[in-house]
C-alpha cells in the first residue's frame, strides 16, 4: 500500500503540475498567434494565421510575419528575411513576374514566400499555396519529430544511480540468502526474506521526492512569474548560470499613437490614447513666436491638409474590433494605423472619391521615404510623401503657409531639421 502510495503520488503531481502549465502556455500561445491582413468577401480582414487556408489572398507589408507559404501575385521593392529557412542573413528580393522551372530550390524562389519568413521592405500580395506542416518549414518540423528526445542532466543521473543501486541490492540480497541457507533456514523463510530486504532496499519513494523538489522549486519559479511545462525543465534551469538576451525587458501594448503635430508654428497636443478615433487638437505657440490659442482659419487648413497627407499615403485601416466594445484595431503597420487615427480624430477620411492612388513608392530602408501619386476629385496631380525628417527636407525647396508655397532657404531647413530633433523626444505618452 506505502508502495502503490508513492507511485500514486508521483504521476498525480506530475500530471497536475504538467497540465496546468500545459493550460497556462495554450493561452499565452494563442495571444502571441500573428494575424494577417487577408482578402475576405472583397474586404481586407484581420485574420488570425491559424485560420488561413490555401487559396486566401493575404497583402504583407514590411514587418509582417509571412503566415505561410504562397505565390506572388503583385510585388512592389519585395524583400524578405529567410534566414529561418536557408540561413542566409541578407533579405531576399522576391518578384511577382518572375516565372521559374519546376524543382528550382528553395533559396532561388523568387516568386514565393515562405512561412516563418517576415518582410523586410516593400510591400506584396500572396495567394497562399499551402499551410501548417504542408509548408516548407513544416516539412522541417516532420523531420524532427523522428529524433528521440535528448534526456535531462536530472534522468541521467537518476538512471545511473537506480542501475547502481539494483546491482548493490542484489548482490547483497543474494549473500544474504547463501548464508541464510548454509545456516540450515528454511527455503521458504529465506526466499521471503530475500524478497523483503529487496523491496525494502530498492528506493521506490526515490522518484516521488525528486518531483515533489521540483514542483515545489517550480511553484517558486511561478511565483517570480516564470512558468515551466515539464518538471525536469526546473533542473536544467536551476544548472544555468548565466542568461544572455538582446531583449530590452519592456513591454508594450503595440499600439502607436500620434501625441504631437507640428504646423508651421503651432505645435498641437493631440489627446486620446489607444486607437480610439477620438480626440482634441489643443494648439500652442512655440518659443519665440506669436502665441496662437487660435489658430487662424488658413492655419487650421493646413493642418488639415497635413491629415490628410499622413491618411493617403498610407496603406493602414481603422476598424472596430467587433467583440461588444469601444476598441478599434489597425489593419496594416501601427505607425501608419496612428497617423489615420489621428487624422479621423480631426474628422479626416480619404476615400477613393477624393483622392484616386496611382501609382506608390513603398518605404524601404535605403529611400526612407514613402511616396504617393494621387489624382484630386477636381483632376489635379499631387505627390504626397512621408519619412525620414532628413531624407523629406533634402527633397523639399518651399514650404506651405496658409495655404501658399513659401521658398524654404537652407537656414529655415536647417531650422525644421533641429525641430524634427526635438519633436523626436520622449513626451511621456
Amino acid at each position: 500500500m506505502a508502495i502503490l502510495a508513492i507511485v500514486l503520488l508521483n504521476g498525480v503531481l506530475g500530471f497536475v503540475q504538467e497540465g496546468r502549465a500545459g493550460r497556462a502556455l495554450d493561452s499565452l500561445q494563442r495571444m502571441s498567434t500573428p494575424s494577417a491582413r487577408v482578402l475576405r468577401d472583397g474586404q481586407l480582414t484581420l485574420v488570425s494565421s491559424d485560420g488561413i487556408v490555401p487559396g486566401d489572398i493575404v497583402h504583407l507589408e514590411a514587418g509582417d510575419f509571412v503566415p505561410a507559404d504562397g505565390r506572388l501575385l503583385e510585388s512592389y521593392a519585395l524583400a524578405v528575411q529567410e534566414s529561418a529557412l536557408t540561413g542566409e542573413s541578407v533579405a531576399v528580393e522576391k518578384r511577382a513576374d518572375v516565372v521559374l522551372p519546376e524543382g528550382t530550390p528553395l533559396a532561388d524562389r523568387k516568386n514565393m514566400a515562405f512561412l516563418a519568413t517576415t518582410v523586410a521592405a516593400g510591400r506584396a500580395v500572396l495567394l497562399i499555396t499551402a499551410t501548417g506542416m504542408s509548408t516548407e518549414l513544416g516539412q522541417i518540423a516532420t523531420m524532427l519529430t523522428h529524433s528521440a528526445p535528448e534526456p535531462t542532466p536530472l534522468q541521467r543521473r537518476l538512471d545511473e544511480l537506480g542501475k547502481i543501486l539494483l546491482v548493490a541490492c542484489l548482490s547483497i540480497v543474494a549473500i544474504i540468502f547463501v548464508l541464510q541457507l548454509l545456516r540450515g533456514e528454511l527455503l521458504l523463510e529465506v526466499l521471503l526474506l530475500a524478497i523483503s530486504l529487496a523491496v525494502a532496499a530498492v528506493p521506490e519513494g526515490l522518484p516521488a521526492v525528486v518531483t515533489v523538489a521540483l514542483a515545489l522549486g517550480l511553484q517558486r519559479m511561478v511565483r517570480r512569474n516564470a512558468l515551466v511545462r515539464k518538471l525536469p525543465s526546473v533542473e536544467t534551469l536551476g544548472s544555468v548560470t548565466i542568461i544572455c538576451t538582446d531583449k530590452t525587458g519592456t513591454l508594450t501594448r503595440n499600439e502607436t499613437t500620434v501625441c504631437e503635430l507640428l504646423v508651421n508654428d503651432v505645435r498641437y497636443e493631440i489627446t486620446g490614447v489607444c486607437y480610439l478615433p477620438k480626440g482634441e487638437f489643443h494648439p500652442t505657440a512655440l518659443e519665440g513666436t506669436t502665441p496662437a490659442h487660435h489658430p487662424a482659419e488658413a492655419e487650421t487648413t493646413d493642418l488639415d491638409f497635413a491629415m490628410t497627407v499622413g491618411a493617403s499615403c498610407n496603406n493602414a485601416r481603422v476598424v472596430p474590433r467587433g467583440d461588444g466594445t469601444e476598441a478599434w484595431q489597425i489593419i496594416g503597420d501601427p505607425t501608419e494605423g496612428a497617423l489615420v487615427v489621428a487624422a479621423l480624430k480631426r474628422g479626416i477620411t480619404v476615400t477613393d472619391t477624393d483622392l484616386q492612388t496611382l501609382y506608390e513608392l513603398p518605404f524601404d530602408s535605403d529611400r526612407k521615404v514613402m511616396s504617393v501619386a494621387v489624382r484630386r476629385s477636381d483632376g489635379a496631380h499631387l505627390l504626397f510623401a512621408k519619412g525620414a525628417p532628413e531624407m523629406v527636407l533634402a527633397k523639399c525647396v518651399s514650404e506651405r503657409r496658409e495655404g501658399k508655397a513659401i521658398p524654404l532657404s537652407a537656414v529655415e531647413n536647417s531650422g525644421w531639421s533641429r525641430i524634427a530633433a526635438w519633436l523626436r523626444a520622449p513626451c511621456g505618452c
